[in-house]
């Protein structure tokens, strides 16, 4: 029962860090993963969790195009160009 408890905190935890990760980059959502499968490691009874998170960071290594760093190039490209022609 002590660790079903320890196990519960823990994932109520992991479930804050993963809402907080909402719009964020990729490469914050591969760090937090990351992190939580660290964490998950240390925790007994958690294999099928790593599992799952490893699945997920496995998933996030796929995407190839990051629309908010894409967001921030396309509006840095025409201002650097317009701070050039001055």
């Amino acid at each position: 029962m002590k660790n079903f408890i320890k196990m519960k905190i823990l994932l109520d935890k992991l479930l804050l860090m993963l809402f907080g990760l909402y719009g964020s980059s990729t490469a914050a959502v591969v760090n937090a993963i990351e992190g939580i499968i660290k964490r998950l490691k240390k925790t007994p009874g958690a294999e099928a969790e790593i599992l799952e998170f490893e699945e997920m960071l496995s998933a996030a290594g796929e995407i190839k195009t990051d629309s908010k760093l894409k967001l921030l190039t396309d509006s840095l490209e025409p201002l650097f160009k317009f701070l050039i022609n001055e």
